[in-house]
């Protein structure tokens, strides 16, 4: 069975990519595996988002169980919202509902944003009927701090 792989379309070089497939193809897998692979070559952060906080305790504890096997000589931690590889910081955990507490909040060593799930089954947007653009806003704001450049509005 072939697995899904981001490379072909992080080559693109885009802002932003949307990815969307059947269950167990190994999206999230992919992008798990590309970011810890730049962190391990570059030292280069990401950002792992769901949309809300209680979506980031299920899951981000667990982040790494999955792949761990295929970096035997490393050790992977999350603790407090942050992923650790090696004892050193590789990542953050953060819901897209809680993304204005982080509107000052550099990141400059982030690279990288996964928003895993971003299309609800449960249809339960941030903002939901009242304010349909609410979710994609924040998402635009979140990325707009984190890309701020040293010296120009964005890093390129």
């Amino acid at each position: 069975m072939k697995y899904y792989s981001c490379e072909k379309i992080l080559s693109y070089n885009r802002i932003f990519n949307f990815i969307m497939g059947t269950r167990s193809a190994g999206k999230s897998f992919s992008f798990k595996k590309h970011c810890i692979n730049k962190f391990l070559k570059t030292g280069k952060q990401f950002i792992y988002v769901r949309r809300r906080d209680t979506d980031i305790q299920s899951t981000a504890p667990t982040y790494f169980d999955d792949i761990a096997f295929m970096y035997p000589d490393h050790v992977f931690k999350y603790k407090g919202g942050v992923f650790y590889i090696d004892d050193q910081i590789a990542g953050y955990a953060i819901a897209v509902s809680l993304f204005l507490k982080y509107k000052s909040v550099a990141f400059p060593e982030v690279e990288t944003i996964v928003f895993d799930e971003f299309i609800s089954e449960a249809r339960d947007y941030i903002g939901g009927k009242d304010n349909p653009y609410m979710e994609p806003e924040l998402c635009l704001n979140f990325y707009q701090s984190v890309a701020r450049g040293f010296n120009k509005p964005f890093r390129s």
